[in-house]
Parts: structure tokens; C-alpha cells; sequence
């Protein structure tokens, strides 16, 4: 009777039944993987952001496919404020990122159809993916012995068939929190014009800089060489998604742009499902952003100062670099199960951690905290995950 698309597994992890259990109990509980900005304690503007969604214009319906001519100038002046010029005929307003995912495969794949994913990385690739009847390949971020994150090339070209259409990365990558580097982008670029397929690149994170250095590269957006989709929004860099407006800039070959525009834009007329209200208020939203995103970093670059203190020379465990983002891998240095000890961390500590395996690390021995959580829980939580690992002496 339902679609085959939705075979997978929907039963819930005994980490997340037990998680739900403690709370459902009354207990507290140290949340090391917060990602909702608007529930980890920052002060937000709030009559400044009520006042921007509060147009009188808003009674009016406008609809357009790319999303209203005022909104879309305000994403190309935020751009414009990182010295990249954008037209605002290749922006393509979606409600999320998520949104902005299903559009984009819609637009390149067939069912049955191939899209690159980074391993390490975040889980919701799989799920559009399948929503979508495309079908999904890893290829691999490696670490150096100089303390960073980068592509695998040679799993990345090994990946590549016939029925592959894009390649998504993610700028900074969620965990790993690689900045994509400028020999890295040149490198991809060449092997995506070769092969004849798509960039996707997600840079939701971009605005968040905790290591990153000068052989980054800012943002994808505005590359021609190949046709390219560049994806953002509100949520990170408001610290806002429950205002649901998310972006998509198309940049290649001007043939190949222009086509990409025009069938994109069928889709977007299709559902037109961004609201007039965050159409409206996205201006004031993105000028005033630095208030909240003061608070963010200076939260995620204190946390991480405290992790790298804690785990200076720490024979348990030791901290993968991270060069932005609002998250940070820890890598165990002893044999143990890093399910086993997630829940026990749970279980018995009350914190609440992800294994790495939840973002597909293959290894095993990873443990994933969110930067984003409050200052006490998060010294509090890291303290007693590095008692647990001192009972293994």
C-alpha cells in the first residue's frame, strides 16, 4: 500500500528511548548535543525580530517562484558584505535547507540516479535521498598528521559512475568542521567538469570560524566553472529556524545556468511554500544578525577553548581539530565501544553525547558534542565523560 521509499528502519535507538525516559522522569539531564540556538540560552532581539515579521504586507499574497525581488536582494548584500557579487536571478528562496535539497535533486536526478555524500557527515542526506528515490554514495574525509580534515580524493573519483549526478560538501562539514581549502575546491571542480556532474555545497556553518586559517576559501558561491548550488539560510546565521527561509544560488556555464534556472524555477512555482511574512523580514533579520552571532561565537570558541585545555596531552582521549561549526569530535584512544559508552554516559552520568557512528564514521571510537551548549553543562558533561574514561586505567 505505501511507497517503497520508506523502508527503512523507523524504530527508535535505545539511546534516544533512554534519553526520552529520563526526561519523561523528571531527571536532569546535561545536553552535550544542543543545536537549537533558540533553546540554549542566547538573548535574542526580540522585539526588533517581531517587529520584522510584522509587515503590513504581509496581508497581501505575492507570490513568486524565486521568492520576493526585496528578500533575494537581501541575501545578494549579504554576500556582497564577503565581497562576492551575486545575481539576484540565480537566488531561489525554499523553506529549509531540507527543502532546498529535494528541489535540487528533483532538478538533476532520475529515480535510481546517484548523488556523492562526505563520510564523516550529517544523516539527513540519507533521508531526502530516499524521499526522493535517489540513491546515495559515500566518499571519504581523511585526517592528516597535521590535525586536519580534508577530501579523499581517490574515494571520491572511485565513487563516481555512469548514474552519479552530483557531489554535495559541506562547508564547514557537520561534524568534522572542515572548511573546505582552495586546493581542495580547485581539485573538485576539475574532477566535476570531467565527469560532467554538479556541486552541491551546504554552508550553513559558514559564519562560524573557531580554527580555521587563510587557505579557506569563504564560499562557493558565485563559482562558474561548473554548475554549481550553493545552500544557506536563516537557521545558523539568524540563529533562527523556526523561520523556515533557507536559500539556493545557482552559479555555472551560463547554458547550463540558465537551464538550471529555468527548471528549478517550475519546481519553486510548483509548491511557492515560503511565507510573505520571513520574505519581508529577512532584510532587517540578516542586517541585524551579528547580535546573535556574537553570543554563538563566543559560546562554540569558549567551549572549544575548554575542550582543548581538558584534553591537552589526555591519555583517553584526544580533540580533532575543528576549523568552524557548532560542533567537535572527540577521538578515544582506548578500545571501547563508543555505543556502549554513550549509553552508559547516559545511562549512568546523565549527559548525552552521539557516537560517531550516527554520523557515519567508520572507525570506531568517536564521540560527537555540540559547541552550542551552555557553558556550565557543557564543562560539567566534558568533565564527566573524561571520569568515566579514567575507570579504564
Amino acid at each position: 500500500m505505501f511507497s517503497k521509499r520508506f523502508n527503512y528502519n523507523t524504530e527508535e535507538n535505545k539511546l534516544s528511548a533512554l534519553l526520552k525516559d529520563k526526561k519523561s522522569a523528571g531527571i536532569s539531564v546535561l545536553d552535550l548535543m544542543e543545536s537549537n540556538p533558540t533553546n540554549a540560552g542566547f538573548d535574542f532581539d526580540e522585539a526588533g525580530i517581531l517587529n520584522a515579521v510584522s509587515k503590513s504586507e504581509s496581508l497581501k499574497y505575492l507570490p513568486h517562484p524565486k521568492g520576493l525581488k526585496t528578500a533575494r536582494k537581501a541575501v545578494a548584500q549579504y554576500y556582497k558584505e564577503k565581497n562576492i557579487e551575486i545575481n539576484i536571478d540565480n537566488i531561489f528562496l525554499t523553506s529549509g535547507t531540507s527543502e532546498a535539497y529535494s528541489f535540487i535533486f528533483k532538478l538533476l536526478t532520475d529515480p535510481g540516479d546517484e548523488i556523492l555524500i562526505p563520510n564523516p557527515g550529517y544523516p539527513l542526506f540519507s533521508f531526502i535521498a530516499e524521499m526522493e528515490s535517489v540513491n546515495i554514495k559515500n566518499y571519504k574525509l581523511k585526517y592528516s598528521d597535521g590535525n586536519f580534515w580534508s577530501i579523499d580524493f581517490e574515494s571520491l573519483k572511485s565513487g563516481i559512475a555512469d548514474k552519479t549526478k552530483a557531489v554535495i560538501i559541506v562547508n564547514p562539514n557537520n561534524p568534522a568542521g572542515n572548511y573546505i581549502k582552495a586546493k581542495e575546491i580547485n581539485e573538485l571542480l576539475r574532477i566535476c567538469r570531467e565527469h560532467k556532474i554538479a556541486v552541491i555545497c551546504d554552508e550553513v556553518f559558514l559564519d562560524y570560524p573557531v580554527e580555521s586559517d587563510r587557505k579557506n576559501i569563504f564560499s562557493v558561491a558565485g563559482i562558474n566553472y561548473v554548475l554549481t548550488f550553493t545552500l544557506s539560510g536563516l537557521s545558523k546565521i539568524c540563529g533562527l529556524p523556526q523561520m523556515k527561509l533557507s536559500w539556493i544560488i545557482v552559479g555555472g556555464p551560463k547554458k547550463e545556468c540558465n537551464e538550471a534556472k529555468e527548471k528549478l524555477e517550475i519546481i519553486t512555482d510548483t509548491y511557492l511554500s515560503v511565507g510573505a511574512p520571513v520574505q519581508l523580514a529577512v532584510g532587517s533579520l540578516l542586517v541585524n544578525r551579528d547580535f546573535i552571532q556574537a553570543q554563538i561565537k563566543d559560546r562554540i570558541l569558549r567551549n572549544y577553548e575548554f575542550l582543548k585545555s581538558e584534553l591537552i596531552a589526555n591519555e583517553f582521549a584526544d580533540l580533532m581539530k575543528t576549523d568552524g561549526g557548532w560542533y567537535a569530535v572527540l577521538k578515544i584512544k582506548i578500545k571501547i565501544s563508543e555505543e556502549n559508552m554513550a549509553f552508559e554516559m547516559l545511562e549512568k552520568k546523565d549527559v548525552y553525547i552521539h557516537p560517531g557512528f550516527f554520523f557515519d564514521f567508520k572507525d570506531e571510537g568517536y564521540i560527537v558534542v555540540s559547541l552550542l551548549t551552555p557553558a556550565e553543562n557543557f564543562n560539567t558533561g566534558i568533565k564527566r565523560i573524561l571520569e568515566y574514561l579514567n575507570n579504564f586505567k
